[in-house]
């Protein structure tokens, strides 16, 4: 029998969102009370990149595939997980690293890689310790010609890569301008337990847009 694993971080207030000006805060707001207006609604004020979330090619490459637009041929089907929950505060996953992991990604592959940083989600060093990619291991996995790549991090940009207006990120361009769609912020890796499953990463469907919260599932056999 089928069992299913949410991968995705609740959405509430204050949650853990990164700090800078184009990543605001998220806010929720009551407006409809049961004992007044008789139903109970809500205003939900948040990022299209906080928590749990998919970005969509555009987020880096003016003109590139809109979140909306990307295949759900892409979000959905079967994954394949890298374990580098060995990796500790600022440690860099590489191609060597990729390369020994037991782990043959093909064309058209969706890759799931594990480090239990979520793990670390309301600490200080969250933003300032994550392990990251290097830009070989990125350069590997292109080479195998994933589509997909989510991590349980908030990027795959390390934490020493300051972001800066005006500068992109090398990571995520690296990976958006080769096609690969990105889904950062999920949790509970640890909980799939065999090499392959299969993913449902459904962002907001939201028109034009860089990126969008994402309910994120795993089905394991």
């Amino acid at each position: 029998m089928s069992k299913i694993v949410d991968l995705t971080l609740p959405i509430h207030e204050g949650m853990t969102t990164y700090p800078s000006p184009w990543h605001p805060p998220t806010e929720i707001s009551i407006l409809g009370r049961h004992h007044i207006e008789g139903r109970m609604t809500r205003k939900l004020t948040i990022g299209t990149h906080s928590g749990t979330h998919v970005d969509s090619p555009l987020h880096f490459i003016p003109g590139a595939t809109p979140i909306d637009e990307v295949p759900l041929e892409t979000l959905v089907g079967r994954a394949k997980l890298i374990d580098m929950s060995h990796k500790k505060a600022r440690g860099v996953i590489t191609r060597a690293d990729l390369e020994g992991c037991g782990v043959q990604p093909q064309k058209g592959d969706r890759i799931v890689v594990r480090t239990d940083w979520s793990d670390h989600i309301y600490e200080r060093d969250f933003y300032q310790a994550y392990p990251s990619f290097s830009k070989d291991a990125l350069e590997w996995l292109i080479e195998k010609g994933i589509i997909f790549l989510a991590m349980d991090t908030p990027s795959p940009d390390g934490p020493q890569d300051k972001l800066v207006p005006g500068e992109i990120s090398p990571m995520h361009y690296l990976l958006m301008s080769n096609g690969v769609v990105v889904c950062e912020y999920l949790t509970d890796l640890k909980k799939i337990t065999q090499p392959e499953f299969t993913i449902f990463a459904l962002p907001l469907r939201i028109q034009g847009s860089d990126g969008a919260a994402a309910r994120v599932v795993a089905i394991l056999d």
